[in-house]
Order: structure tokens, then C-alpha cells, then sequence
């Protein structure tokens, strides 16, 4: 019989080391300690991958925040910015609708490959910012774009960014479902995936 992939053989072995003198004893036990950081690492490295795997089924995602109730179909909001952004792009070919029922919640748009998400990002620097109003919708509001993020990837990023309001960091941001940060002024910027990587480079 196994338990947590040891023998019942193997549990006595254990249990008779450690009833050795102190110094086998201790030796048993940083054996096992050894053993232990192993399985986390091999945990850890799981776990990455499996994020990994998950964002990755995201990547032709978009979330569209900052649009109050309109009057209209969600299709209808998000072609109105597409318009005013000068992307071409067939809405037949996309998805797209509130992530939750209550009137103003951000909007996810599933478009059919990366390029679309990409060239929105694209526009949105070279337009610095835009507006409902700007699209032809209600209200004044600033219009955000952001990816996808699963859930432990936003709770990274909601992370980092109290990072940078405590001056941490210089700068946080997302691109292509990475979170990337940058210490300081002139910094190259680096990938983090967990909240170690934040500890590890930010400043003290």
C-alpha cells in the first residue's frame, strides 16, 4: 500500500531513522526537506503551464471597458468603435457581449485571430485615447482596452500595479497575455508569472 508515494516499508524506514541518534536523524530530515522543495518545484512548474495553456486559449481576446448602458445591440457598440478606429473587420466573424448582467460591465470581444486585437492596441496608442462620445455612443467616458487575463494572471497584474503606486516599480503593463514590469527609468523590461518574480525584482 502507498501513501503520498511511499511504501508502507518505506514509512517504517522513516520511522526508525528518526528514533537514531540526532545527527542520522537530522540527515533523515534534510532528506526529506530536500524531497519536499523538489515536489514544489514540480508543483510550481505544473501550475505554470497550465496557466499558460489556459491565457493561450485567450490570446484572440479583447476587453472593452468603460461604455455605459447604450441602446443598442453590444455587435452594434463594438462596430461603432471599430468604425471610429479605422479597423477593418467583418462582425460576423467575431463574438462579443457584456461579461455579466449588470448594464455597464466590460465588454469581451473574441475575435477570430491575434491580428485584430493586435491593430486595436495599435490604434489606441496612435489615438492616445477615445471616447464613447467619439464613437457615436452615450456618454463621455474613457473607452479601455486590455486582454484577457484569466483570473490568477489579474490578481498578478492587480498586484503589480500596487507595486507601482508604491513606487516599486516605473511602469506595469500587459501585452499579449504577459505581464511585463520595468524598475527603473532606462530598464529593460521583464516578464513576471508570479507574485516571487514581483518581490524578487522590485525595489525595496
Amino acid at each position: 500500500m502507498e501513501c503520498g508515494g511511499l511504501t508502507k516499508d518505506g514509512l517504517k524506514k522513516i520511522e526508525a531513522e528518526m528514533k537514531k541518534p540526532d545527527g542520522k536523524r537530522w540527515k533523515c530530515a534534510g532528506c526529506l526537506e530536500k524531497d519536499n522543495e523538489q515536489l514544489k518545484k514540480k508543483v510550481y512548474h505544473l501550475e505554470d503551464r497550465l496557466n499558460t495553456i489556459e491565457q493561450k486559449s485567450k490570446e484572440n481576446n479583447l476587453i472593452i471597458s468603460g461604455i455605459v448602458k447604450q441602446e443598442i445591440q453590444t455587435t452594434e457598440i463594438v462596430t461603432k468603435i471599430m468604425e471610429t478606429m479605422e479597423i477593418n473587420v467583418e462582425m460576423g466573424d467575431i463574438k462579443c457581449n457584456r461579461i455579466n448582467k449588470k448594464e455597464d460591465s466590460p465588454i469581451l470581444v473574441q475575435f477570430p485571430n491575434k491580428t485584430y486585437k493586435m491593430e486595436v492596441f495599435k490604434k489606441r496608442k496612435e489615438l492616445k485615447t477615445i471616447r464613447s462620445d467619439q464613437c457615436g455612443l452615450k456618454g463621455e467616458k474613457q473607452i479601455y482596452f486590455n486582454d484577457d487575463l484569466i483570473l490568477y494572471y489579474q490578481n498578478l497584474f492587480k498586484k503589480a500595479r500596487e507595486f507601482k503606486k508604491d513606487n516599486r516599480l516605473k511602469a506595469v503593463y500587459c501585452l499579449s497575455g504577459r505581464i511585463h514590469i520595468i524598475v527603473k527609468e532606462g530598464d529593460t523590461p521583464k516578464i513576471i508569472r508570479k507574485e516571487a518574480d514581483l518581490l524578487e525584482f522590485s525595489l525595496n
